[in-house]
């Protein structure tokens, strides 16, 4: 669990990269300046917005594409892909990379399916790089990417709908099985005290039973009132269980024959 919550203590900061606070705690000129991104804006082939080379890649592009852009602390602009795929096992998931604008010369390949034999599983666009500008390579910068995922029967959307979740190292069958869990879970008072009330309670310092049950109907408050939502699942890569990030909460958890395991609840910020 211990790669997990080091992941989880990294996604936190960049959540709070806007603040004053957490901004101050970023060494200028450091990598970790160039990956504090700010708020994003996505363009489409529907709403492909004002950056010329995104409307030419855009333009006539049939293939759900889409683009985030965000600007780190140091005001310079951070532009990424995300790749559709198609349902498979239930999941939709979307694959964002980082790419860099590039010469005429330059041009990347984007994939489409998940098998790369079966006939037009990619395509390729004119203009762009994986490769970062020298000067922040220079910096140890290299590009980002993430997994964005969430469970539907339904074709999948493109990567900016809202249902897409930040997640890493989770399989189709675990996922479903949160999802299945949450459901129940946010939406009857009876699932939830059953799986939560008894859950163990993690923080900073040892946490005694008064304290316990007062984070725990914190927590209940917070889900049914609409105030906690998942917005980001990991597992850690060892296989030594899963959190999700929800609302102001993390919910560490596990798999087992009987499907979600609760392990414990933790505070992410004192509010």
């Amino acid at each position: 669990m211990c790669r997990t919550i080091v992941w989880l203590a990294l996604f936190v900061v960049a959540w709070l990269s806007n603040s004053a606070q957490a901004q101050m705690a970023v060494s200028a000129h450091s990598a970790q300046a160039l990956r504090q991104c700010g708020q994003s804006t996505f363009y489409t082939a529907q709403s492909p917005g004002s950056i010329p080379r995104i409307v030419e890649t855009l333009t006539g592009d049939d293939h759900k594409l889409v683009f985030r852009v965000c600007t780190d602390m140091e005001r310079n602009q951070h532009i990424f892909l995300r790749e559709p795929r198609a349902n498979r096992n239930g999941v939709c998931r979307s694959f964002e990379r980082e790419v860099f604008a590039g010469d005429g010369a330059d041009s990347i390949l984007i994939e489409l399916l998940y098998d790369g034999q079966a006939p037009n599983w990619y395509v390729s666009k004119r203009g762009w790089t994986v490769w970062p500008p020298a000067q922040w390579t220079a910096r140890h910068y290299t590009a980002q990417k993430n997994v964005l995922a969430f469970v539907s029967n339904a074709s999948c959307p493109a990567g900016d709908d809202a249902h897409y979740l930040p997640v890493e190292n989770i399989t189709d069958g675990t996922l479903k099985a949160f999802y299945t869990l949450w459901s129940a879970v946010s939406t009857e008072p009876k699932a939830f005290d059953r799986n939560f009330a008894m859950i163990a309670v993690k923080g900073l310092k040892p946490v005694n039973e008064t304290e316990r049950q007062q984070t725990i109907a914190a927590f209940r408050q917070a889900v049914f009132a609409g105030e906690a939502k998942p917005w980001s699942i990991s597992c850690a890569e060892n296989g030594d269980g899963c959190s999700a990030l929800i609302g102001n909460f993390a919910f560490h958890f596990d798999t087992g024959a009987r499907g979600i395991e609760p392990q414990t609840l933790s505070v992410l910020l004192a509010i």
